[in-house]
């Protein structure tokens, strides 16, 4: 689906109004509760609007219940948007996050593993 946030709009004065990422859930678990609540929170830090575009739908990334609705589990490919003077850094931030899910994930195994190892030692 084609949507009108493709291409950052620049205002004369430079700042960008409008940006857009196409990500891909990558963690395990997808986006539950736990990561829903901390990406609300994150998405409250900045002063743009910040959506999320799944499958056509748009969902508010503001609130738990449109982050929950939308389905977010792994392989899930969706489109971030923002609009406002914050758009490009919001934009960023929340690539980050959902990257450091991914992250966090694997370091969370790792010391399940360790800690499985040194029991049976």
């Amino acid at each position: 689906m084609n949507h009108r946030y493709q291409e950052p709009i620049r205002s004369a004065l430079g700042d960008t109004r409008f940006a857009s990422r196409e990500v891909t859930i990558s963690n395990e678990f997808g986006i539950h509760m736990r990561p829903a609540a901390k990406m609300v929170h994150l998405v409250h830090c900045f002063r743009s609007s910040i959506h999320l575009v799944v499958d056509g739908e748009e969902y508010f990334a503001g609130q738990i219940m449109d982050l929950l609705r939308a389905h977010l589990t792994k392989g899930t490919r969706l489109t971030l948007v923002a609009e406002g003077t914050d758009a490009e850094i919001a934009i960023s931030a929340l690539v980050k996050f959902l990257d450091s899910l991914a992250l966090e994930e694997t370091e969370t195994e790792a010391s399940t593993l360790n800690h499985k190892t040194k029991k049976a030692a």
